[in-house]
């Protein structure tokens, strides 16, 4: 990275979040499923089990899978994203790309990985996933037969869980198009999936919240937002696919410009959305 970053886990990360956002003055009310939410009056009305919740605005954040009565147009096929806690791994302080046959995928140490040995394993496959999806141990064999670093680095992994966390029809891709409901606010993975390497994900979804909340203070339109998101997002999205498809297609290649410090940097941050 050519930058400074931080690892940190989510729940760390949400919690931070959900706290920052309480203390503003936001009403939270945890565990409550949102069932639908449709035009109405005055905005737009939510359906709660139980009841109903008017608003002027809705910021749509509900990450990588469509909500229910609102799909995202143009969604491309989606790729399957599997996680793995594992112990008896040593990352140091990086994150390490791992290429293998059909994706690809990222270790990186856990909180107190440094003291204990644990690490974190997330993955992107496309195509057929077989007994990866199902099966820790064929997970771990899967990432470590694509590349010597992979099997020195997982030789002696044991993992937390028995089978991988899962989640299926990741767009990766997908950018939200210009338009849409008056008052509907998409942001993160709800704006724009880009392939997941060291944050940018993350990234994106902090920015878009950032620039939502401004653009409803400001009193914008929905529309105007989100054709102004899908501009600023465009470039890293394509610096991030084109990354993406040569480390499956080409890890050779991929990795003999990142071993390159100054390719490396522009690469890292080709994907990054400037902060204005």
């Amino acid at each position: 990275m050519p930058f400074a970053a931080w690892g940190l886990p989510r729940r760390l990360l949400d919690g931070a979040l959900r706290g920052a956002a309480v203390a503003a003055g936001a009403e939270l009310r945890a565990g409550v499923a949102v069932q639908g939410a449709e035009p109405g009056p005055d905005g737009w009305i939510l359906r709660l089990p139980g009841g109903a919740i008017a608003a002027r605005q809705v910021v749509l954040a509900t990450g990588k899978q469509a909500f229910r009565g609102h799909p995202r147009a143009g969604a491309p096929p989606g790729a399957l994203g599997l996680k793995l806690h594992l112990a008896g791994v040593d990352p140091g302080g990086t994150v390490t790309l791992l290429p293998f046959a059909g994706g690809y995928a990222g270790l990186q140490p856990l909180p107190n990985g440094a003291h204990d040995g644990g690490a974190n394993l997330c993955a992107a496959l496309h195509g057929e996933a077989g007994a990866a999806a199902r099966d820790a141990a064929a997970f771990l064999a899967r990432v470590a037969e694509g590349s010597a670093l992979g099997a020195r680095l997982l030789a002696g992994a044991r993992p937390a869980w028995d089978r991988p966390l899962a989640v299926a029809g990741v767009p990766y891709g997908f950018r939200a198009r210009a338009g849409g409901p008056p008052g509907l606010f998409r942001i993160g993975d709800q704006a724009a999936v880009i392939p997941s390497f060291t944050g940018e994900g993350i990234a994106l979804a902090l920015h878009s919240g950032l620039a939502a909340a401004a653009a409803i203070l400001a009193g914008e339109e929905a529309a105007a937002f989100q054709a102004r998101w899908r501009r600023r997002s465009a470039w890293p999205m394509r610096w991030a696919e084109l990354g993406a498809w040569v480390l499956r297609q080409a890890p050779g290649a991929f990795t003999g410009v990142a071993a390159v410090a100054p390719a490396a940097r522009w690469l890292a941050r080709g994907t990054r959305v400037s902060r204005c």
